[in-house]
């Protein structure tokens, strides 16, 4: 199995969408059967640090699905202070040439997006593991990812920045950095970019600890995946528990019961 990364120019924003909560992009020229990563961030509409869910989908004309690895977002006290970051993969099924991705984040007033689209070798990818993290006034932190078994992994992270694109960002040594996009909120504090790095490499383990300058806010989210031959089990159903439950029925006659 090997993965390999197809560089292509990184999209123009179509439809920024400002304070409606979607943003348009034009999509890169992947391939069927391509595997397509996005890196979105946007103001934060949740109030807390952590783990949300405010990147509700994403969805293109093409007809592809796509799968959130994880989102988690710096709140800075309330709404619009601070950023969240989402990770999402498509395994596409449908060729992107010529076609738009739109991403849905709430109300929020900015956002941004970044790609990169790989080939793979597997029909289907595993989703092997992740974790997050949030810095306030400060570089991003470093994000470990390990225990995983001994073969070729596909490591990524996005770092969602409340500042602009012309704030420095540099790449974790041996990763590659794919551009990032900005949606200008007013003021260099309310902007809103992003970034996405990446690696391939045959490991258990790996860390990422990009720099980025400014003394921004940051959310930050990284996965590892596996090319996998097997597709996902389908859902049937056959473990779901049996649940019985009693309606009694009250009427002229008296009461009746029927157990469903």
């Amino acid at each position: 199995m090997a993965w390999a990364a197809v560089s292509g120019s990184q999209g123009s924003t179509i439809s920024p969408l400002v304070g409606t909560g979607q943003l348009t992009i034009s999509a890169p020229t992947a391939a069927a059967n391509d595997l397509l990563v996005l890196a979105l961030a946007s103001d934060n509409q949740a109030i807390v640090d952590g783990a949300s869910e405010n990147h509700e989908y994403v969805w293109d004309d093409a007809g592809n699905v796509y799968a959130k690895c994880r989102e988690h977002t710096i709140a800075g006290g309330a709404a619009n202070l601070g950023v969240t970051v989402s990770l999402w993969t498509s395994e596409l099924s449908a060729a992107l040439t010529g076609k738009f991705i739109t991403f849905s984040y709430g109300s929020g007033t900015a956002a941004a997006w970044a790609y990169e689209y790989f080939t793979k070798a597997a029909a289907n990818i595993d989703l092997l593991s992740t974790d997050a993290r949030v810095d306030s006034g400060a570089d991003p932190g470093a994000l470990t990812l390990s225990g995983l078994a001994a073969a070729e992994h596909l490591f990524l992270r996005a770092t969602g920045h409340e500042g602009p694109s012309t704030d420095a960002y540099t790449a974790t040594a041996s990763h590659t950095a794919r551009s990032t996009g900005t949606n200008a909120g007013g003021a260099a504090t309310d902007d809103i970019s992003v970034a996405l790095e990446w690696r391939i490499l045959n490991a258990t383990t790996d860390t990422t600890d990009p720099a980025w300058a400014g003394s921004r806010d940051h959310a930050s989210v990284m996965a590892a995946i596996d090319e996998s031959a097997t597709a996902p089990a389908a859902y049937t159903g056959a473990n779901d528990p049996i649940v019985t439950f009693t309606i009694d029925i009250e009427g002229p006659l008296g009461t009746t019961s029927t157990q469903l």
